[in-house]
């Protein structure tokens, strides 16, 4: 399945400016869902969405 670009950016933004609100709902995520440890959790290469919205962030991406 292909996903445009400009959705998963946007998609990947939302959760990340919104990422307290997630931990807030789901506690178990707190611990293991931060952007210190994002790219360390996805065992796969990134969508050029995710891969931009990391970059416009200033993460370094492997």
């Amino acid at each position: 399945m292909d996903l445009d670009e400009e959705v998963v950016y946007q998609v990947t933004k939302a959760i990340w400016e919104h990422v307290d609100e997630l931990h807030e709902a789901a506690a178990w995520m707190k611990d293991t869902v931060s952007l210190e440890n994002a790219l360390e959790l996805i065992p796969m290469r990134l969508h050029p969405g995710a891969e931009r919205y990391y970059r416009e962030i200033g993460m370094a991406i492997p």
